[in-house]
C-alpha cells in the first residue's frame, strides 16, 4: 500500500509530500491544482519515461520518493525483490526516482541501484491507475475479446 509520496521540483511543483490512508484514497480539486502532476510523479516511480523537461523552471534536478508498506501476499514481488539482492524484511519498500537537467537518471529501491526495466517489474506489482473514462474501452469488442481470451 502506497504510504506517501514525496515529490521535489517536478514540473511546477516546488516541494509536496502526500499521506495516504488505508482502502481508497481519492485525488480531487479544481483544473490545474497539480492532480495530473502527482499522477504523472507516482508514474515516474512506477518506472514510466520522465523527460528532463518535467524539471521545476530554474532547478537542474527532480526527485520523486515513495514508501509503500508490503503485505505477506506480496509473494511474487518479494521473490522479485530477493533476485535483485533488495531486502524487504522489515515490510516497507522505498522508491527514489531523481533525474537531472542532463537528462540523468538514478533509481533507488530500498537504498539499491535498479535499472528501469526492474522499476517497472516492481511497479507492477505496487499500483494500478485507472483514469477518467477508462471504462469506455469495455465498449470495444476488441477489448471484450481481449478480456475475454486472458481468461481462458
Amino acid at each position: 500500500m502506497l504510504k506517501t509520496l514525496t515529490v521535489w521540483n517536478f514540473a511546477l511543483l516546488e516541494h509536496v509530500q502526500v499521506e495516504f490512508g488505508e482502502g481508497l484514497n481519492i485525488l480531487t480539486g479544481e483544473t490545474g491544482a497539480g492532480k495530473s502532476i502527482l499522477i504523472d510523479a507516482l508514474g515516474a516511480i512506477l518506472g514510466q519515461r520522465v523527460s528532463s523537461d518535467a524539471i521545476r523552471t530554474g532547478c537542474e534536478w527532480l526527485r520523486v520518493e515513495a514508501v509503500f508498506t508490503l503485505d505477506d501476499e506480496s509473494l511474487g514481488l518479494h521473490e522479485l525483490l530477493s533476485g535483485q539482492a533488495i531486502d524487504d524484511s522489515e515490510g516497507l519498500l522505498i522508491i527514489t526516482r531523481q533525474v537531472t537537467k542532463g537528462g540523468r537518471s538514478m533509481v533507488l529501491v530500498n537504498g539499491c541501484h535498479v535499472t528501469l526495466t526492474i522499476l517497472k517489474q516492481i511497479g507492477a506489482f505496487l499500483v494500478d491507475i485507472h483514469g477518467q473514462n477508462e471504462n469506455l474501452a469495455l465498449l470495444k469488442e476488441e477489448s471484450q475479446f481481449a478480456l475475454l481470451d486472458d481468461t481462458l
